[in-house]
C-alpha cells in the first residue's frame, strides 16, 4: 500500500483516490494516510467536512496523529458535531492526548446525549487526574441512571487509594 512506505511521492496518489467513487477505495486511501502521519492532518480535517467519507475513522487517525492542530479540530467536533456517535469518536480520540483532554471532557459531561456522558465518564477515569471528581459528582445526579451509576464507580475509582498488587513470596526448601 502507497502509505505503508510513507512515500512522499504516492502521497498525491492516496489524496486523489479519497475522490474515487468506490467506498472500498476511498476507506483504503484513508487508511493509506494515516500512515503519512503529520503531513496527512490538513487533507484528513478537509475530508471531515466531506459527507461521503467515513468521519468515525478519521476522527480516530485524527488521534492516532497526535499533532495539536488535530486536537483542535477533535474539541471542535466534540463540542459540534450532530452525531452522537461523532462526539463520542472525537472524545476517545482526545483521550488519546492525557491531561490535555481533561478540559474538554469535563466540559462534554453535559452533552445532550447520556451515551456521550457516559463515555466520557469512562475516559476521564482512564486519564486518571483527581480533579476531576467533583465534576464527575455532579453526574451522580444526572437524568439517566447508567450514567449516575457510572459516575458513582467513578468517584469510587478515582478517590479510593490504588492497592498495590499482592506480593507472594515462595519458600524454597
Amino acid at each position: 500500500m502507497l502509505g505503508q512506505s510513507k512515500d512522499s511521492k504516492g502521497f498525491p496518489y492516496v489524496v486523489k483516490a479519497l475522490e474515487d467513487v468506490d467506498l472500498e477505495v476511498r476507506s483504503n486511501a484513508l487508511e493509506a494516510l494515516a500512515f503519512f502521519g503529520s503531513r496527512a492532518v490538513e487533507t484528513l480535517i478537509k475530508e471531515l467536512k466531506n459527507p461521503n467519507q467515513n468521519r468515525a475513522r478519521i476522527i480516530e487517525i485524527l488521534g492516532t496523529i497526535g499533532d495539536q492542530r488535530c486536537y483542535k479540530v477533535l474539541r471542535l467536533v466534540l463540542v459540534q458535531a450532530k452525531s452522537f456517535y461523532s462526539r463520542v469518536q472525537a472524545a476517545e480520540a482526545l483521550a488519546k492526548f492525557g491531561e490535555s483532554a481533561v478540559d474538554p471532557l469535563i466540559g462534554s459531561l453535559s452533552d445532550p446525549d447520556c451515551y456521550v456522558r457516559l463515555r466520557v465518564i469512562d475516559l476521564l477515569v482512564e486519564i486518571g487526574n483527581r480533579s476531576t471528581v467533583v465534576h464527575i459528582q455532579r453526574c451522580c445526579f444526572d437524568q439517566s441512571r447508567i450514567v449516575r451509576e457510572s459516575a458513582k464507580n467513578a468517584v469510587e475509582k478515582l478517590t479510593t487509594p490504588q492497592k498495590e498488587g499482592l506480593k507472594f513470596v515462595v519458600k524454597e526448601d
